[in-house]
């Protein structure tokens, strides 16, 4: 499974009935509907787009003065950000005032969501499309589906712009290997911002502090899922919290302490498996070292988790393209 680059381009021109049913086309594939407001007579249209092996498309948008909103018919699984690189636009909600976007402002939401954007001069516009399995997985809690305007004041919102300010910059260099490295850190970074965003995301029925805890264990037990010996006694010690009290954060959030680090520890290893810089590397030497003590009990929680075998889904994601590298990030024996 490879990317895919497209291209769509309708040289600047004078308006006419043929360019924009052609930009309204092309505009259906993010799900949304343009209405020209303004202009000097001179109509002009681009679209460029990556899409990854995982289903993320990375695109720029380019054209003149137009309001954008959601086409009615559209609920498509897929969380969507856009961000303004040039030009000034304002964000358009029912009941809530006109929010003018200033730069580095990202805005979020699901396919279908309501609210428009009125683009008053010629703009640039990056814009990704994320399937939801893909945040849902990495952020274990609901995610809003509604519009957020992420403001660029928050440290993690302009990480994120910058990221896909140059990610938008970089589409005709983009290939599979880089765009995979891409992806992770992408999910990643969207989740952290939305947690960080005032007031949002709750984690399930935990209150504000206790999701704040719970947050802060999440990311201990990140940084540590590569180690086999990873325990509740740890996690626990190193935040000064009873065992009992952290096991209760997790039940309370839906799982048990086992439970989240097996499936963070199995998504791990699907990501490495996906990845054709780690084609070379055995399935055995990738779940060892994601903290599964054997093979054998790594395949048949994969295959429970994701209803098939490791080697079938690392055949369907990358192949039998012979690309050499090692995993990434980390150092093994040479044989």
């Amino acid at each position: 499974m490879s990317g895919v680059h497209e291209d769509r381009s309708m040289a600047t021109t004078a308006l006419s009935a043929e360019q924009l049913p052609a930009w309204a086309a092309a505009l259906t594939d993010f799900a949304l509907s343009p209405r020209l407001t303004g202009g000097d007579g001179v109509f002009h249209g681009r679209v460029e787009r990556f899409r990854s092996p995982r289903g993320i498309s990375f695109s720029m948008l380019e054209s003149g003065p137009q309001r954008l909103q959601p086409m009615d018919d559209r609920r498509d699984e897929i969380f969507w950000l856009s961000m303004v690189l040039e030009g000034q636009s304002t964000l358009v909600r029912d009941g809530d005032a006109p929010a003018p976007l200033a730069p580095g402002d990202i805005l979020y939401g699901k396919r279908g969501a309501a609210g428009a954007l009125d683009i008053r001069t010629p703009f640039r516009m990056a814009m990704v499309n994320i399937p939801t399995a893909l945040l849902a997985q990495a952020s274990l809690v609901p995610l809003p589906t509604h519009i957020v305007h992420l403001r660029n004041q928050a440290g993690t919102t302009r990480v994120l712009g910058a990221m896909l300010a140059a990610v938008a910059e970089s589409l005709d260099r983009l290939d599979d290997a880089g765009s995979f490295a891409i992806e992770g850190a992408l999910v990643q970074l969207v989740v952290s911002t939305l947690f960080d965003h005032t007031g949002l995301v709750p984690l399930g029925g935990l209150a504000s502090s206790r999701a704040a805890v719970l947050r802060r264990i999440w990311q201990s037990v990140e940084q540590r899922l590569a180690d086999g010996d990873l325990a509740l006694a740890t996690i626990a010690a190193e935040h000064r919290l009873s065992t009992r009290y952290v096991q209760l954060l997790f039940e309370e959030s839906g799982t048990t302490f086992r439970g989240h680090v097996r499936a963070r520890r199995l998504e791990k290893c699907r990501e490495a498996l996906a990845d054709p810089l780690n084609a070379n590397v055995s399935i055995t030497e990738i779940c060892l070292h994601w903290g599964f003590g054997d093979s054998a009990s790594f395949s048949r929680a994969f295959r429970d988790a994701y209803d098939c075998t490791p080697t079938a889904y690392r055949r369907a994601a990358i192949g039998r393209r012979g690309v050499g590298g090692r995993l990434r990030g980390v150092t093994l024996a040479d044989a």
